[in-house]
């Protein structure tokens, strides 16, 4: 009988060892399901930053490539209005 009770014994930590190891792993677990949670939202607001960015990048395009047309307009028609520049004669 002494053996018996040293097994039940021995099988009784083994119990409460796994148990404690179990609610470890489960702690852990918890905490990384929250960290992802906290990932995947802060990697939704990020989707919609770089979104908005891109959609402002390309206005800004826009409104550059409008302006370098209305220079290069504007060159043009100064370069017509220029008097011609007499030549210099040495």
């Amino acid at each position: 009988m002494p053996s018996t009770s040293k097994e039940f014994q021995q099988l009784s930590q083994r119990i409460v060892i796994n148990l404690a190891r179990q609610m470890e792993l489960e702690q852990q677990n918890q905490v990384l399901e929250n960290k992802t949670r906290e990932l995947e939202l802060r990697s939704d607001h990020l989707t919609k930053e770089i979104k908005i960015l891109t959609e402002e990048n390309t206005d800004l395009k826009e409104i550059v490539y409008e302006l370098h047309r209305e220079n290069q307009q504007l060159r043009k028609l100064a370069d017509a209005n220029k008097p011609d520049e007499p030549e210099v004669v040495e």
